[in-house]
């Protein structure tokens, strides 16, 4: 009887979100992806790609990319950058999909040299 009643409440707040008159427009964030990184070069130069950050909602993304929360590289439309490391052994490294709309999805990888 418990769960009838759980059910029979939770379908009742559904439909009663459902029949709003709000009007509103939902952006959806770009999905997530990952991070790749590549080798670093004789100058301390760290390579950094990811994979597409598709928007569900079919708005241009860009990406903001960050090391160690400093940012070093904003509003790319290509998925690649690169970060010089200065006497690291670990650097976080995110990088946030931003679309049009302004709806962001981050993701963060640590480097480890």
């Amino acid at each position: 009887m418990t769960n009838l009643k759980l059910i029979t409440s939770c379908l009742f707040v559904f439909l009663m979100l459902s029949c709003s008159s709000d009007d509103t427009i939902v952006n959806n964030p770009p999905i997530e992806f990952s991070i790749t990184f590549g080798r670093v070069d004789n100058n301390g130069l760290l390579p950094i790609t990811w994979t597409e950050a598709i928007d569900p909602d079919g708005d241009t993304v860009t990406y903001n990319v960050f090391a160690d929360d400093v940012l070093k590289e904003s509003n790319l439309k290509e998925r690649k950058a690169t970060i010089a490391l200065i006497n690291t052994k670990n650097i976080k490294i995110t990088v946030v999909a931003k679309d049009s709309k302004g709806a962001e999805t981050e993701v963060v990888k640590i480097y480890r040299d």
